[in-house]
């Protein structure tokens, strides 16, 4: 992926909206929306990328754990994650 999370309405393979986990994209509409969602309220571009990559990371986890709808994750399961992330990751990493 490029620096920028959002270019073009690209749904081909490998197009800005091809890089949102499918957990959250359900259609090309719903990949849009959740690009939208980063480059209009996370400003900075580092700071962007880094949420962007936790959020393909928590994507991963939920696919693992057999999680294919976003509707199916409640907040314990937010909240087993984070534990285990604090397994791997420093502090302020999972903070």
């Amino acid at each position: 992926m490029s620096g920028a999370l959002v270019s073009r309405s690209d749904p081909r393979p490998g197009g800005a909206l091809a890089s949102v986990p499918a957990l959250f994209a359900p259609d090309p509409k719903a990949a849009k929306h959740v690009l939208e969602f980063f480059a209009a309220n996370i400003r900075n571009p580092n700071t962007r990328r880094a949420h962007f990559r936790n959020v393909r990371q928590f994507a991963d986890w939920c696919g693992a754990q057999g999680f294919d709808e976003l509707l199916d994750i409640e907040p314990v399961h937010v909240a087993a994650h984070i534990e285990q992330l604090g397994t791997r990751v420093s502090k302020p990493s999972v903070k």
